[in-house]
């Protein structure tokens, strides 16, 4: 990274006496960031002046800290400096710092990031420490990169920059060469409230896994509340309390050396108050709308339920007990039997299902319409139903689920839900009504979403395993979607291929161009260039003959693909087209897909010849360029797109829990709207081991989501049930995007019309679910009357 325009620098050359001080002397010049008598701050390289200002009065030592302030667009804030080593060695770095922020919305760029520069020539890149977004009080963020390589320089940055908005102090920077002992590197306090109203939630870092330590939570006068005791490099400690804590107490030791470290307990921003002071309230919601165990019910809140949907469909809406501040022990629901005006049975299926709430992660990247800063537990997980309790000040949701048979009547059909809490018995009135048409077996929407082998048998490896396969696909078929993998090195079973096209399935890939691998892999992403021999190409010969002649038995090929390099840059380009005319001269009815670079490529040079060796492009989705696109299928090519840890707000993605579930569903409107062929998602079981769900409660302690690049939730669309994967509400809302995919396809250009009422632009959309509600009616009401 290279800043431009900058006032001030300095570098810092290390020698051997230098050395012997690592881990005793921090290697910044001025780490506290210190404004001399000139206005300049020695020892740092300045971005731009413009960027920031200094505080006298906010400060976390010293006698100042620099300030940023910006909106979204406006000049990025960073600081630098530059450390050279006379001898490079691999020594670890420890590095990190402080700063307190006010309304951040950050995507990960609000961080401390360094640059690495090995003895050998070569890079590492990016880093990064980041602290959390949102409102906080001076928070120190600190952790230890191993190189693998001798290290002759680091260019140590802080930065808030890119779609980073808000303001943010920054102060007191470290930075230590040397192999780390007790030291703690980041932690975090968070409340465990409503589940435990005093209790708190202790996450801290060690940087090595003999690291033997003792924590004890204290009042203000020094009473202890909660002790516990381990040995590793991580802890993760959810105390329930008796009373409020004041601070934290913690002994380390490790490597011959004891650290001891009182840590205040500050939380987050304060739950809301919860309106309820007594009993209970029973209300619903839009199965689009976000509800965590903090969100209480309005004066206004709807007590009744009303859900629209075609034959063959699914919908479902949130049923929620928000309890005031005494637990209720006992919550049962009954479902009824639902009938017409006329006494007409609903043909159909009724279900409900507990929303578990699991451990909110940091940092993550804020989404403005997300939750509050100072909320622990989030909604996703949908566990079996069962009776349960609501703890006090608590929210507990339903998820009731409604499914419309093909040979269901058209009409409406009502009944009330049965809501027994401890005793007492409260009726939910709840229409369903059923749109004269049905929804196509077949999926309209295509999509690759990945449900993983290696790491479905690496969570359940007892039993038998094609059972357990067939389980995970059926929550995906369910869904209306395709149960694939990408990164698959063993082509499908064609009895599953088979079967899930008899339940609507209309794509899966057939193999990973790669090598396959030996032994046990969890998946395999890509191969390194130099694996790509005349050897290889012979192997994929070898494998996709005979298995590629049994699909056009089956007439499964027109759904087939293969995949290969995965996000892959343009060194590949001449390597995928050799697998591209493998693939065309010898398999010319399956398509060669691929999320490489050259969509990118072409964009950014439309006259580029090296860029046509794929049947199906898929770029980002704020990548994706209508115009290019059109040209790139009039010559015959399909043009997908993905999310993952990207794009971020303002572009929709549900990748993350912190985002609006109405996201997952509103791209399939986005995908039909910019006549995209197909959306690809990378992962849906991104967890591992033998960890299961304790389904007799609904908050799940001991669950930590994924985090990449601060996107928390990327990847875990399913959950660990104790019998097999449970859904999730974000899978439901891809679902329910799926089939208003279909409305759209059966409704042609009259639905891409009304798509325009959904979305502007890319970036444009609405998160109303009563908009999406009316717009869905029209579509249904239109389809009903042209059937």
């Amino acid at each position: 990274m290279r800043f431009r325009r900058m006032s001030y620098w300095v570098m810092l050359i290390i020698g051997a006496l230098a050395l012997t001080c690592y881990g005793q002397e921090n290697l910044l010049v001025n780490p506290g960031v210190e404004v001399d008598a000139t206005g300049q701050v020695p020892g740092w390289r300045l971005h731009s002046r413009k960027a920031f200002t200094f505080d006298r009065d906010v400060k976390h030592g010293g006698e100042s800290s620099l300030v940023a302030e910006r909106k979204p667009g406006e000049e990025p804030f960073g600081v630098m400096q530059e450390i050279e080593f006379a001898k490079p060695d691999k020594s670890p770095v420890l590095f990190g710092g402080w700063s307190k922020a006010e309304n951040v919305l950050s995507d990960y760029d609000y961080n401390v990031y360094l640059d690495i520069f090995h003895e050998d020539g070569s890079n590492t890149w990016a880093i990064t420490s980041a602290w959390n977004s949102g409102t906080h009080d001076w928070e120190k963020t600190f952790r230890c990169y191993w190189p693998q390589k001798p290290i002759a320089k680091i260019q140590f940055f802080v930065l808030f920059r890119h779609d980073v908005h808000g303001k943010a102090w920054f102060d007191d920077f470290e930075l230590y060469r040397d192999v780390p002992d007790a030291q703690l590197g980041e932690y975090s306090f968070q409340t465990l409230a409503p589940m435990s109203e005093n209790g708190v939630f202790f996450d801290g870092r060690f940087f090595r896994k003999d690291v033997e330590y003792v924590a004890s939570f204290k009042d203000a006068a020094g009473k202890e509340l909660a002790q516990t005791s381990g040995k590793g490099d991580r802890i993760r400690w959810q105390a329930p309390m008796a009373a409020k804590p004041a601070k934290l107490d913690l002994n380390a030791e490790a490597a011959g050396k004891r650290r001891t470290y009182e840590l205040t307990v500050s939380l987050k921003t304060p739950l809301p108050e919860n309106p309820i002071k007594s009993g209970y309230r029973i209300w619903t919601a839009d199965s689009m709308t976000n509800v965590s165990p903090a969100t209480y019910p309005k004066e206004d809140a709807p007590q009744s339920a009303f859900v629209e949907l075609a034959k063959a469909e699914y919908e479902s809406f949130q049923l929620l007990v928000s309890a005031g501040p005494q637990a209720l022990k006992s919550v049962k629901v009954i479902l009824p039997e639902l009938k017409d005006r006329e006494g007409t049975a609903f043909s159909g299926d009724l279900k409900w299902e507990r929303v578990g709430y699991i451990p909110r992660r940091r940092p993550y990247s804020r989404h403005p319409d997300g939750y509050g800063d100072g909320e622990f537990w989030l909604p996703d997980p949908l566990l079996p139903a069962r009776e349960f309790v609501v703890h006090g000040n608590a929210t507990q949701g339903v998820w009731v689920t409604i499914q419309a048979k093909r040979d269901c009547r058209a009409g409406q059909y009502s009944g009330n839900v049965e809501v027994v809490v401890d005793g007492e018995k409260t009726n939910v009135p709840l229409t369903v009504r059923v749109f004269d048409f049905a929804l196509p077996t077949t999926f309209s929407y295509p999509t690759a979403f990945c449900i993983m082998d290696g790491w479905l048998f690496d969570a359940y490896p007892e039993g038998d395993l094609n059972a357990r396969r067939r389980q995970a696909w059926d929550i995906m078929l369910d869904h209306r979607l395709n149960p694939d993998d990408i990164s698959r090195t063993e082509p499908p079973r064609i009895e599953d291929l088979l079967y899930a096209r008899e339940r609507g399935m209309n794509r899966f890939n057939i193999l990973n161009m790669v090598p396959k691998p030996k032994g046990k892999r969890l998946w395999v992403c890509y191969a390194p260039q130099e694996a790509y021999t005349p050897e290889l190409f012979e192997e994929f010969k070898s494998r996709l003959d005979p298995y590629v002649a049994e699909l056009r038995k089956h007439d499964l090929t027109k759904y087939a693909y293969v995949y290969g390099f995965d996000e892959r840059g343009e060194s590949y380009n001449p390597i995928m087209a050799k697998v591209h005319k493998l693939v065309k001269e010898r398999y010319p009815d399956v398509a060669f897909f691929t999320t490489s670079m050259m969509y990118k490529q072409l964009k950014a040079d439309p006259d580029r010849a090296d860029c046509y060796a794929n049947d199906w492009y898929c770029p980002l989705t704020s990548v994706y360029d209508d115009e290019l696109s059109a040209k790139l299928r009039a010559k015959g090519h399909q043009v997908w797109w993905y999310t993952c840890c990207g794009p971020r707000h303002p572009h929709a993605n549900f990748s993350s829990i912190e985002y609006p579930f109405i996201e997952g569903r509103l791209i399939a409107w986005l995908s039909y709207q910019h006549r995209v062929d197909g959306f690809l998602f990378w992962h849906v079981n991104l967890w591992r081991g033998p960890y299961r769900f304790d389904e007799s409660v609904c908050f799940q302690p001991g669950f930590e989501s994924s985090s990449v690049r601060g996107m928390v939730g990327d990847g875990q669309f399913l959950y660990p049930g104790v019998t097999g994967p449970v859904p999730s509400i974000r899978l439901a809302n891809i679902r329910d995007g799926s089939e208003d995919y279909d409305y759209l396809s059966l409704s042609g250009e009259y639905g891409r019309e009304l798509c325009s009422q959904i979305a502007t632009t890319m970036t444009d959309f609405t998160r109303d679910p009563s908009r999406v509600r009316q717009i869905r009616r029209q579509l249904g009401e239109w389809l009903s009357e042209k059937k």
